[in-house]
Parts: C-alpha cells; structure tokens; sequence
C-alpha cells in the first residue's frame, strides 16, 4: 500500500513507540491507584486510575503525532526537506526523552509529581537536543538554521502543549470527578 512503509507513522507507532507512549500512562496509573486507595476509594480509585492512563497514553500519541507535523510544516522556513517519514523520526527523538523523564511520576503525592515534572523538563532538553543534532541529518536543515528551527518547533509544540494539557486536564477532572462522586 502507498503510504506505508518502514517511516510511515503506522510503522513507527507499532510496537516500540506505542509501548513508550504507554510508560508514562502506567506510571500515572500506579501513583493514582495507590493515591486512592490510600485514601480510601477502593472502587472509584482503580476507575480514576484507569481513566488518567487511558488519557496520558492518548495525549502523548497526540503530543507525538502533532510534533512529527509541526517539524514537516516548518522544514520549508528553514531550509530543510518535507519528508513526513523523516519529520516522524525527529518527533520521536525528541518526544521519548520526555516520557522517559515522566515516569518518575510512579511515586504518588508532590514528591512523584515534583520528580515527574523535573524528569520531564531534563527530557526535553535532551529532546531538544536530538532535535537539533537530527534536523541536519534527517531532513537537510543547514546547520546554522537548526538552533532556530529547533526553537521555533518547541515554540509551537509548547503552545499547542499546553492548551492540549489545559483541556485534557479539564476533560480528565469532569470524568473523574464524576466517577468519584458516584462510586464509593
């Protein structure tokens, strides 16, 4: 079939990439199960533990897919090459340092979620620099417009990064609160 092929998206979400997306969201759902069982929701905690990964897992295939696309649009601003299977490759180099960072999450309460944070920040300066090592590689930037194209692709990724995690995190608090408060 046209489209498929060793850097298709397809190709590189199964199996590595979607077993990598899938840390970060069992480690959320070990530190909510034991948040709430701690507290006491035997019943409501395994849901809400359930719900927060199915909603991490998600969000970071979403987070991969529109960073592979962001890197392919702006290729032309920069000098670089279109190749969506090459812009793909330079999303999951970045991204997975990220999700790596994020698994220090598995600890529950502030402690997991200061640790959580901190691996993920440490993530993506390291993401960032893969990007900016990968872009002259994979896509042809010339090396003095990859530190700029680098920035501008974390600009854009931070940005829809953040009104994606401020509607998840509102979606995700509708849904939970709802199974909390009805299941006791």
């Amino acid at each position: 079939e046209e489209g498929e092929g060793p850097g298709d998206i397809k190709s590189l979400l199964v199996p590595r990439r979607r077993v990598l997306a899938a840390l970060p969201g069992v480690a959320v759902f070990i530190s909510t199960l034991l948040r709430g069982l701690f507290n006491g929701q035997w019943i409501a905690g395994p849901l809400v533990a359930l719900l927060s990964a199915v909603l991490v897992v998600a969000f970071n295939i979403g987070v991969w897919v529109a960073l592979g696309y962001i890197i392919d649009h702006l290729a032309d601003l920069f000098d670089g090459h279109r190749a969506i299977e090459q812009s793909m490759k330079l999303a999951s180099g970045a991204i997975i340092p990220v999700w790596i960072g994020f698994l220090l999450n598995i600890i529950p309460h502030n402690v997991g979620f200061i640790l959580g944070s901190v691996g993920s920040l440490a993530g993506a300066g390291y993401g960032c620099y893969l990007l900016y090592v990968g872009l002259p590689l994979l896509n042809g930037t010339p090396q003095d417009r990859s530190a700029s194209y680098t920035v501008a692709t974390m600009a854009i990724l931070f940005v829809l990064f953040s009104f994606f995690m401020g509607l998840s995190m509102c979606t995700g608090s509708c849904i939970m609160g709802t199974a909390a408060g009805n299941i006791h």
